[in-house]
């Protein structure tokens, strides 16, 4: 049973297709406007599937269809101008999927089928996958790809509709940006945005430890907020932590799931996530260092760590926080080579590391927290 959940999960190219657009689309949305935002969103639903055709259509309260953005492989191979506006009773087999309200997906599509809805001249589509972002149970936009060279299958949707539910949040936060003129919280909203996308993508690639990240996320920003540090760090603390072993990505199942002891190369391999982790945030530009913090929560208070040996304060702040609460997480869930440890034991560990593994100041608060505060983790992610 844990070979197939794995195998379901095995990471290969397209993985890293979609975290990378995901990235992307997030870190450039800034600097665009809303019609920006909708032509990179189609282009990268190209991308990520394979496709050769791409839209992006918005849904307008009063049932009409309007054109947001078209890639251009599809504009190449469309031979009129396009409308921009359609009434939903006319428009074609983009908007199947609005009127049923769920992903649409066509992989044999005839000329009759294709052309339902439109005029002579607008691009030939041999497959076709549609599907709509829904914002209380209302169809809002819908983002559409077509003429991949291979049917359309469940992973295509699962795609398409990260990109979709991301994309609609940065135009709705674009649209409020405009009207509003919040630059800052645009941001600030949307660098959560990627956190909770990338967090959710090692989620789906190491189902064995799902809610790993959430939890010592959860930790560590209790374990800042105890400390007393301003609601800045805290978010930062809280954002590292859910993205911290996104490296992870780079380990091969049979290890992640391996039940037995590890051998000394499979270690090795392990112990290197945190530096690939590094490798795929470095990418990113954010406004502080995540990916450094990222790299050092395995490090050690006395040196002891990985992967550089860095020592005492030479070690970010946040990343000896997330080390402390990523400890106990671990210790204290199941993994698919031991049971779960009790609470307690992973206090005793941290308690008997203090000064020598572990910060000591930090490590003084989490056990008080524990201890006297009554903090629980959470176990319903």
């Amino acid at each position: 049973m844990r070979t197939k959940m794995l195998e379901k999960h095995e990471p290969g190219p397209e993985h890293y297709a979609l975290v990378s657009a995901l990235l992307a689309l997030h870190e450039e949305a800034p600097t665009l406007d809303e019609a920006g935002v909708g032509q990179r969103a189609v282009e990268l639903a190209e991308q990520v599937t394979q496709s050769n055709a791409a839209y992006l259509h918005v849904v307008e309260e009063g049932g009409g269809i309007r054109l947001a953005a078209w890639s251009e492989g599809t504009l190449g191979h469309c031979t009129i101008e396009s409308e921009t506006h359609y009434a939903l009773d006319r428009a074609g087999i983009w908007a199947d999927c609005v009127r049923e309200g769920r992903p649409v997906v066509h992989n044999e599509l005839d000329a009759s089928q294709y052309r339902r809805g439109l005029p002579p001249g607008h691009t030939p589509l041999t497959r076709h996958l549609a599907l709509p972002v829904l914002e209380r149970g209302r169809p809002v936009m819908v983002l559409g790809v077509g003429n991949k060279q291979m049917p359309y299958d469940d992973e295509d949707i699962n795609r398409v509709r990260l990109l979709a539910e991301s994309a609609w949040g940065l135009l709705r936060r674009k649209a409020h940006e405009q009207r509003e003129a919040r630059h800052l919280e645009f941001l600030e909203a949307n660098m959560q945005a990627t956190i909770d996308v990338v967090s959710t993508i090692v989620a789906m690639r190491d189902p064995f430890t799902a809610g790993h990240e959430r939890r010592v996320a959860n930790l560590a920003r209790t374990l800042a907020a105890e400390l007393g540090l301003d609601e800045e760090t805290q978010d930062r603390v809280e954002m590292a932590a859910l993205v911290h072993d996104v490296g992870k990505l780079a380990i091969p199942a049979e290890v992640l799931a391996k039940p037995g002891r590890l051998t000394p190369i499979e270690m090795e391999v392990v112990k290197n996530h945190s530096r690939q982790g590094y490798e795929i945030l470095s990418k990113s530009h954010f406004s502080w260092p995540l990916a450094e913090v990222v790299l050092q929560h395995h490090e050690r208070w006395d040196g002891s760590g990985y992967p550089d040996g860095l020592r005492g304060e030479n070690i970010r702040l946040e990343a000896r926080i997330i080390g402390i609460a990523d400890v106990i997480e671990s210790m204290s869930s199941p993994r698919p080579h031991r049971p779960p440890r009790t609470l307690e034991m992973a206090l005793a560990e941290i308690e008997e590391g203090a000064g020598s593994r572990y910060d000591p100041h930090i490590a003084s608060v989490c056990l008080a927290l524990f201890r006297e505060r009554g903090y629980a983790l959470p176990r319903d992610y």
